[in-house]
């Protein structure tokens, strides 16, 4: 194996498949990253830890064709050393050799065939949607999934697609809070759909979709049994998807709210943090006390410990006053999660949940539901 690219192409190339290895006793294979040169003039850099594969192929001019595994991090940290000139490879035996400028090594490595070849993927059905838009989706979804397997079934998000509509909707829950985002493709399969995905590949996607900036930039879907498929420019990615059924969770979400309040998001996230100094330790409460005559919002919280605390600010409300305990610490995030300049609550009562949704963007649907915490 010979090949020539330049020293930014391939930082890029190990920097996304190069999260993916690590270390296993029974293979220790799987830390590493498998090179590949074929006689077409491409050049993959491909990782698998079983569970998730990513193919990243990058540009360069290919002298000999061949295939070889090294180790992810001691190979992707020396590359990010060199500078940005073009680098020569070239396998000899079981050792790379690496020139670059003034830069020379030799880095052993592991014969291909002993690396576990990616799941093959037919790519048919395709559902295309745009990248920055499902990376904003998960950026307002993933920090609401349980990080834990006791639920197997919760622990990854839910993606489902309407063929009506043309929506993909991504759903993802702790059973404390849900966040529900919704995402007008481009184009999609014949049939509706609804699959589960775990939590790292979603993270792993989040990761790679941060190093993209065209608005107009594509994310494809192909999903079959057992596995889920990302493409997106020269990147693959590769998932096995969760066997299971996801909640019902539409059931929990209040079709009719009493009484509604439309608030400043940064003034509202600013006075839960001040409030959240007195609530009681591993509780989290903050008291939301509606007022439609005063037309304002209290927020309070006391312990013995600390003392008390209550802070108003005005806003729209609508609807017969209300008061309900939410964590702060969920409320927090989830107006985080928003990118809105305004946030409206809705409310049914102290013991059903309560949705914060964006007041000013009513093109971005995203729905978050806070539990309440019963007194």
């Amino acid at each position: 194996m010979r090949f020539q690219c330049l020293q930014d192409n391939l930082k890029k190339g190990l920097h996304v498949a190069g999260r993916i290895p690590h270390k296993s006793t029974n293979l220790p294979i799987l830390q590493n990253i498998l090179l590949r040169a074929t006689d077409k003039g491409v050049i993959e850099c491909i990782s698998n830890n079983l569970e998730m594969g990513v193919r990243s192929t990058i540009r360069g001019k290919v002298e000999k064709e061949g295939a070889y595994t090294f180790d992810a991090r001691l190979l992707t940290e020396y590359v990010n050393l060199l500078p940005n000139e073009k680098v020569d490879l070239e396998l000899k035996e079981d050792v790379l050799e690496v020139r670059c400028a003034n830069y020379y090594t030799k880095i052993r490595g592991v014969p291909a065939a002993e690396f576990p070849p990616l799941p093959n993927t037919d790519k048919i059905n395709p559902l295309t949607c745009g990248a920055i838009q499902f990376r904003d989706a998960l950026e307002q979804v993933l920090f609401t999934i349980s990080p834990h397997e006791s639920r197997q079934e919760i622990s990854g998000a839910s993606l489902s697609y309407e063929v009506k509509d043309k929506i993909l909707t991504l759903v993802g829950t702790d059973s404390y809070r849900l966040g529900e985002r919704k995402i007008l493709t481009h184009s999609g399969p014949e049939n509706d759909f609804s699959t589960i995905i775990p939590l790292r590949t979603l993270q792993e996607l989040l990761r790679i979709l941060y190093t993209f900036e065209n608005e107009d930039e594509r994310l494809t879907l192909y999903i079959q049994e057992g596995q889920i498929l990302f493409t997106l420019d020269t990147i693959e990615i590769i998932s096995r998807l969760i066997d299971g059924v996801y909640p019902e969770y539409r059931q929990i979400i209040p079709q009719n709210t009493t009484t509604t309040a439309i608030v400043a998001t940064a003034t509202l996230s600013r006075l839960v943090k001040s409030a959240s100094l007195f609530s009681k330790a591993g509780v989290c409460d903050v008291v939301f006390t509606s007022n439609t005559a005063q037309q304002q919002l209290t927020l309070s919280a006391s312990s013995t410990q600390f003392g008390e605390n209550a802070v108003t600010l005005e806003g729209d409300i609508q609807g017969p006053d209300i008061t309900t305990t939410l964590n702060h610490r969920y409320v927090i995030e989830g107006l985080n999660a928003l990118h809105a300049g305004k946030v409206m609550l809705k409310i049914a009562d102290s013991t059903t949940p309560c949705i914060f949704e964006p007041a000013d963007t009513p093109k971005q649907p995203y729905l978050y539901l806070v539990m309440p915490i019963r007194r």
